[in-house]
This record gives structure tokens, C-alpha cells and sequence, in this order.
């Protein structure tokens, strides 16, 4: 849950590039190696990642843009990428161009973590304030609490209490996800005995009832290495840790993939948009339009059905129910 949230990025990236000369009709040829992306690619050579849509839907040899193959030669022409075939310009064609790149590191201060969204076995399996010392309805900093743990607790230890305040479904098939949940304040384990445990309230965001569950709290600094996906993944945005309609650079949101998908902090996300087809359109059936490119998040935290992850950069607002696929080697 996101209360109050620092991000702090340290981008250490060191691109040795050589000098590129786009003289007007003299074309330049680089070949796709094992790893390389469009977006990469772009990032690379035009320093401009968000081009790969254009690079993908003006090119008729990419008819996948997660599928660039090692041997394609890319052709750039006062610096725009056209893909030839693998043959064109091998032989007496245009210089070819070299490049190494170095690696990417990222820090993210994220206090009170980045959750906002649980799965529904999480939920369940989280403590819950079952009594107060008096009949009041609502508590606050410095009243004392019973609570029915959800599992091993010591004296001493610190939990978030929180409220299971949304139910979160697929946006696509409406399977139900999880919880949107609210951070209540931050107990402490005072007394433990056979049947509950005695909490004192220490800090109070919003009134504290009976029936609302704490879980542990934590203060998280993630210290990530960038890195692509293992395999092709597309999920779909679930939720956002704040709530919000729309959602911007900096945001946590909640995507369909985790770690039983092969999904793991540090994994690179692109975020997109199915392109509907226009009403003035030629062709209506079965027309399939390149996505509209939104962004790219990396993972913060996979969880076994669900991950959180940090937008780093949009050019568009990103809803609930946009696409997310991973960035593969």
C-alpha cells in the first residue's frame, strides 16, 4: 500500500555509441543481433525508444514486433529504421553499425511498499482485529486491540492494518483477482497468547474497525537490475496501487502476470492499447491494427498470480485494462 511514496531513479546506463552520420540518402545498415528489440533498437540509434510503433507499422517484414530475428538487417535513412531482408545490402550495401551497451541499474524508494492490491488467498490468510477494551466502533493511535493472527507473531512486531475496501476483477473475463486494499494505520504486537494477540494502535491514517485485517508492515527499497524476460509474456493492467482512473510516469500498477508465469522484479514491460479500427476503415473484419505504444514499467514485486511494477515512462495515459507484454531477450 502506497501512503506516502519517495521513488528515487539512479539510472547508471553507459551506451557506447559510434558516430552516426545520416547524410541525406546515404543509407546505413544495422544487423538484428540475439536480444535486440525494436524498442531497443529506437533507444539505441534514434534515442528514442516510443518510435518502435512507427518502426513495427511502416515495416512489412516485422509482422510481430516482439519477433525481430538475429540476420535481418536494419536500414536507416536520415534516421529513420526500415527493416530489408536478410540478403539486401549484404554485399557491397551500406557500413554496418556496432554497438555495446552496458548495463542498467535503478533504485526505488518505495516506504510502506508497493502494494494496494491483494490476492484473495491473501487477504484470507491475514490477521483480523476481532475486539476493542471497550465498546467504541472505531479506534485510533494508542487504543489497544485483540487480534486473531493469521500467523506466527512475536512481541514487538509491527503490522499495517488494513481495510479489504474494493473487489478487483479481470477487466477482461471478470474473474475475481483480489482486493484493493487501504492502509488503516500500523500496530504493535504487545501481548501474545493462545487464542489473540494484544495490539496497541501506534499510528492512526483513518478510523481503525472491528473486522478490518492487518498484515506485516514494510519498509521496501528496492534495488533492481533492469533485465528482459526470459519468454514472451502479455498480461493486462488489473488494478493501480492508488486507485486512480488514470495513471501516469511514477504510478504503481498491478498487472495479471506473476511468478508462476515466469515473471520476476527487475523484468522490463512495454504498455499498450488495442488500435480499434475507424469507422472509415476499408476493411472491418478480423483487421488487425499495430498497438498503440503507451509506455514501459519495470517490475517491482512478483507475486505467485499478480505483479507490481513502476511506470517509468508513458507518452499517453494508461488505464485499467490496457496491455502489458514483456521485454524478451
Amino acid at each position: 500500500m502506497v501512503t506516502k511514496k519517495t521513488i528515487v531513479l539512479l539510472f547508471g546506463v553507459i551506451f557506447l555509441f559510434p558516430v552516426l552520420a545520416f547524410a541525406k540518402g546515404v543509407p546505413q545498415t544495422y544487423v538484428i543481433r540475439k536480444g535486440d528489440t525494436l524498442w531497443g533498437i529506437s533507444q539505441r540509434f534514434l534515442k528514442d525508444p516510443d518510435y518502435w510503433p512507427n518502426l513495427w507499422s511502416n515495416n512489412q517484414f516485422v509482422t510481430n514486433p516482439h519477433l525481430i530475428y538475429p540476420g535481418q538487417e536494419i536500414t536507416i535513412y536520415d534516421g529513420r529504421i526500415l527493416v530489408v531482408g536478410e540478403k539486401q545490402g549484404a554485399n557491397g550495401g551500406p557500413d554496418l553499425l556496432e554497438e555495446r551497451v552496458g548495463e542498467d541499474a535503478i533504485t526505488i524508494k518505495t516506504f510502506g511498499g508497493a502494494d494496494g492490491f491483494l490476492s484473495q488467498e491473501e487477504v484470507q490468510g491475514s490477521g483480523i482485529i476481532i475486539d476493542a477494551v471497550d465498546n467504541r466502533l472505531l479506534m485510533a493511535k494508542d487504543d489497544t486491540l485483540f487480534i486473531q493472527m493469521g500467523g506466527q507473531t512475536d512481541i514487538g512486531d509491527i503490522f499495517m492494518a488494513f481495510r479489504a475496501d474494493k473487489p478487483i476483477r479481470h477487466p477482461r473475463t471478470g474473474t475475481m483477482l483480489g482486493y484493493r486494499v487501504m492502509n488503516l494505520g500500523t500496530v504493535q504486537i504487545m501481548e501474545v497468547n493462545p487464542t489473540v494477540a494484544t495490539a496497541v494502535v501506534t499510528e492512526s491514517y483513518k478510523e481503525i474497525e472491528r473486522g478490518n485485517r492487518i498484515m506485516p508492515q514494510t519498509f521496501r527499497e528496492y534495488h533492481i537490475d533492469l533485465k528482459r524476460a526470459r519468454n514472451p509474456l502479455s498480461g493486462f493492467v488489473v488494478a493501480s496501487s492508488a486507485d486512480q482512473e488514470s495513471l501516469a510516469s511514477y504510478d504503481v500498477i498491478h498487472v495479471d502476470l506473476g511468478s508462476d508465469d515466469g515473471l520476476e522484479p527487475g523484468n522490463l514491460l512495454y504498455l499498450a492499447r488495442e488500435r480499434r479500427v475507424t469507422d472509415k476503415s476499408l476493411v472491418k473484419a478480423d483487421l488487425l491494427l499495430p498497438d498503440i505504444f503507451l509506455g514501459n514499467a519495470v517490475v517491482l514485486e512478483s507475486r505467485k498470480n499478480n505483479s507490481s511494477a513502476l511506470i517509468l515512462k508513458c507518452r499517453e495515459t494508461v488505464f485499467v485494462g490496457d496491455k502489458v507484454y514483456t521485454v524478451v531477450q
